[in-house]
């Protein structure tokens, strides 16, 4: 039985691992779990990434990502009436989409998955509604404004468009559906 002293004794068997994954070496089969969030869908070359990552994984190790995919799901004010797809969040999606960004992402993790070879593999998603003042409002507004500037000079919205959105975000009435958060996890074989 483990005693609160004898568990102060233990140090955990865990690491970080901070790299650059398109250009910095990784170890290869050096790791029981790799796990990425939010972060392929910005890489041009995502598919050559997560190849990678597989690679530094130990035999039996599992590769967990999770991804958005902001594109298959829209708000639909007949199903929930009330529920908006703000001016501003589209601007975002095609700056994204020029700027390489595969918004679909997420939705594809389980065929890559597959393609690689990875056993014991399953993906499932998740959506919320983004309603005013929530933790999700709020990484949402941040995002905007993060990319406000880039949004106006590509003429994607003005900036009373711009405005009447953060305003809306702030209604009590407010409510949109978030983007699908895909998860998707795999184990690499044993014996390879």
């Amino acid at each position: 039985m483990l005693t609160h002293d004898s568990c102060k004794q233990r140090k955990p068997k865990t690491s970080k691992y901070g790299v650059n994954i398109t250009c910095d070496p990784l170890p290869r089969q050096a790791f029981d779990l790799v796990h990425t969030r939010m972060m392929l869908i910005h890489l041009h070359e995502r598919d050559k990434a997560l190849t990678r990552l597989v690679a530094a994984l130990k035999p039996g190790g599992w590769l967990v990502a999770e991804e958005f995919d902001g594109l298959s799901l829209s708000a639909d004010p007949t199903i929930s009436p009330g529920e908006v797809l703000l001016k501003t969040y589209q601007a975002m999606q095609q700056l994204n989409k020029d700027r390489g960004v595969d918004g679909r992402y997420g939705r594809v993790l389980l065929g890559r998955f597959r393609a690689l070879g990875l056993d014991e593999i399953a993906a499932e998603g998740r959506i919320f509604i983004v309603q005013k003042g929530s933790a999700a409002a709020r990484l949402l507004r941040a995002s905007y404004e993060l990319r406000r500037t880039a949004m106006l000079q590509a003429k994607y919205l003005t900036q009373g468009e711009f405005d009447r959105d953060m305003k809306s975000m702030e209604s009590s009435k407010f409510m949109m559906s978030s983007p699908i958060l895909w998860m998707a996890w795999g184990r690499r074989g044993h014996f390879e």
